[in-house]
């Protein structure tokens, strides 16, 4: 496996029962400018509450409320004038038919985690062309699915490195290409 660049680490948060490892996220990042919104939901509090978790069991990325609504928005400042629809899984589509060859580039998105690691994940792992007459968001709204923290899921992940150390409670990982052995 060779990796694009130097890992990154964060601290990772143990849950009472072990059975899950949370982060906290200090910011979100759309094309650079930083998503105006109370990052605090992002975050855990002294009870173990909030947060989020990155998790390869899940597909989709779900982010509360109070952090999807001002990252949407955010995303839908490329996307204007392309109508938006929901369907199926995704709460964010457009209506791309006639049109898919003027569809703009996907926004860089960026998770900021506590320490300063960035997390960039790449495009295509959030922005899914589902046929020409659709483009969606692999974003979902974890608040409407009754789900009370963020999840970061395996569509996210793709193509990065993921390292896990449980006794130094640290979560590591790096954009790379796993087709490449060299």
């Amino acid at each position: 496996m060779h990796l694009d660049e130097p890992m990154q680490y964060t601290g990772l948060i143990p849950r009472v029962d072990k059975q899950y490892y949370g982060v906290n996220i200090t910011g979100v990042y759309v094309n650079g400018t930083r998503v105006d919104m109370d990052t605090k939901a992002l975050e855990f509090d002294s009870k173990g509450n909030g947060g989020a978790f990155v998790d390869s069991g899940a597909w989709g990325t779900y982010l509360v409320d109070a952090a999807y609504r001002p990252i949407i928005s955010a995303i839908n400042v490329t996307f204007a004038g392309f109508e938006t629809i929901s369907t199926g899984p995704f709460n964010v589509c457009y209506n791309t038919t006639g049109r898919a060859g003027e569809f703009p580039k996907a926004p860089k998105l960026e998770f900021v985690f506590a320490g300063d690691a960035r997390f960039a994940p790449h495009p295509e792992s959030y922005v899914l062309r589902i046929d020409e007459t659709m483009t969606c968001l692999a974003l979902i709204n974890a608040t409407a699915q009754r789900i009370k923290y963020s999840t970061i899921g395996a569509m996210l992940q793709q193509r990065f490195a993921w390292e896990l150390d449980l006794e130094k409670n640290i979560l590591g990982f790096a954009s790379s290409n796993c087709a490449d052995t060299a």
